[in-house]
């Protein structure tokens, strides 16, 4: 069965500066738009929206800080242990051995 996604396309323009455009359909979606601050500069913000979320990109837009080595390394094993099978769902349970039981959190 063949699904057709609509597909849009707007834009606009005041007459204080303000302009807008967007492009997408149902999944994605592509635009930008800039005002004059109250400083008199132009601001302008382009983005692109889909699977990966809304992520705008303007100059005057903060930057977040690089992700610590400790994190990445982490984030490398998580990957690794669940390609293997292994999974933590944060629980902890008992594991005996012979006579002797163990309070484990994995």
């Amino acid at each position: 069965m063949l699904y057709l996604i609509p597909a849009y396309h707007f834009g606009y323009e005041t007459s204080n500066g303000i302009r807008a455009e967007e492009a997408g359909n149902t999944e994605q979606a592509q635009g930008g738009f800039s005002y004059t601050g109250d400083d008199g500069n132009t601001y302008t913000v382009t983005y692109t929206s889909g699977e990966g979320g809304f992520r705008p990109q303007g100059e005057h837009l903060p930057v977040p800080p690089p992700t610590p080595e400790a994190i990445l390394e982490a984030l490398k094993k998580n990957e690794q242990d669940e390609a293997a099978g292994i999974f933590d769902d944060g629980k902890e349970y008992i594991d005996c051995v012979g006579r002797s039981c163990f309070l484990v959190n994995d």
